[in-house]
């Protein structure tokens, strides 16, 4: 399920206060990495789900979408997410992951539905791959999502919204 061939999708600007790559340029490929990168999360040792779900949230969600009550909701969503997680891998919810235990969501393809001069589509295909320990197996799966982005502050940042 693996693609063919990579994509060499450009860098960001910068790096925000998140850690967050920001600042991509206003072109589709601009999107596709940033759209990339708002869907990338890697969970492991005290890092958890709600951590990188508002990292991505801060740094790429679209700024009207931005609310206390949603990011209330997204750290809701994620802390059950982390519980599950915990549960799978036969740990006390809350706990850190022991050493070699990881879940991390990595776009491996992506395809343009449609692009604009202000807005892209794209489908993201995710590899899904969690590891209950040093020792554990690699569990891999893979996701596939439909998300949009749009430009705001004058052109200069793509952000994660409806098109």
């Amino acid at each position: 399920m693996e693609p063919e061939r990579r994509a060499v999708l450009p860098q960001g600007g910068r790096t925000d206060r998140y850690g967050s790559q920001i600042r991509f340029p206003h072109t589709v490929r601009g999107a596709e990495a940033m759209l990339a990168a708002s869907c990338t999360v890697v969970v492991e040792g005290s890092t958890d789900t709600a951590d990188e779900r508002l990292r991505l949230y801060y740094s790429y969600g679209a700024r009207d979408a931005r609310s206390k009550e949603n990011a209330e909701k997204i750290e809701l969503a994620a802390n059950q997410s982390d519980k599950e997680l915990h549960r799978k891998f036969g740990l006390a919810p809350g706990s850190d992951l022991p050493p070699g235990a990881y879940s991390r969501d990595t776009v491996t393809g992506f395809k343009v539905v449609k692009a604009s001069t202000d807005e892209v589509s794209l489908w993201l295909l995710s590899r899904v791959t969690q590891k209950a320990g040093e020792t554990a197996k690699e569990q891999v799966t893979y996701d596939r999502a439909l998300v949009g982005a749009r430009w705001e502050d004058g052109g200069r940042a793509p952000r994660v919204g409806s098109t």
